[in-house]
């Protein structure tokens, strides 16, 4: 991955949008939850169900989650103190899932009955030991 300037960044000056004036950028499908910890940040793509992983220290890029098996219509994404990731489902099965360092996927808390909703801003209260989100 390499970085390219953007040649008009500023809004009042350009005539291309920003996504649209770098030939070779990366374009992802629905942007949806960024989680930031430990010189990474991890974010979600709705479009793809996928969840992504840029470490700012050694500049590398790569998929957490590949958006194949049980978690589907990412939305937004959290982490804990330990390193799991905890990525909330726009509808499908109302679930948030875990993602481990290891790269283990399961469901954790599932809500039941709450089929037209969609589950969001999963995030930790200071100690860490409690998870909260809406629905």
């Amino acid at each position: 991955m390499t970085w390219v300037e953007v040649p008009e960044p500023t809004p009042a000056e350009r005539d291309t949008p920003t996504r649209e004036q770098v030939a070779e950028a990366k374009h992802f499908g629905g942007g949806e939850g960024c989680y930031y910890a430990s010189d990474r940040c991890w974010f979600s793509t709705t479009g793809d169900s996928r969840v992504w992983q840029f470490n700012l220290a050694d500049d590398t890029f790569g998929l957490a989650y590949d958006g194949d098996g049980s978690l589907r219509a990412v939305d937004n994404v959290t982490g804990s103190a330990i390193g799991d990731l905890y990525v909330a489902e726009e509808g499908d099965n109302m679930e948030i899932c875990i993602i481990t360092p290891d790269d283990v996927v399961a469901p954790m808390p599932r809500v039941n009955g709450y089929d037209s909703s969609g589950l969001t801003g999963p995030a930790f209260n200071p100690a860490g030991d409690r998870m909260y989100f809406s629905s």
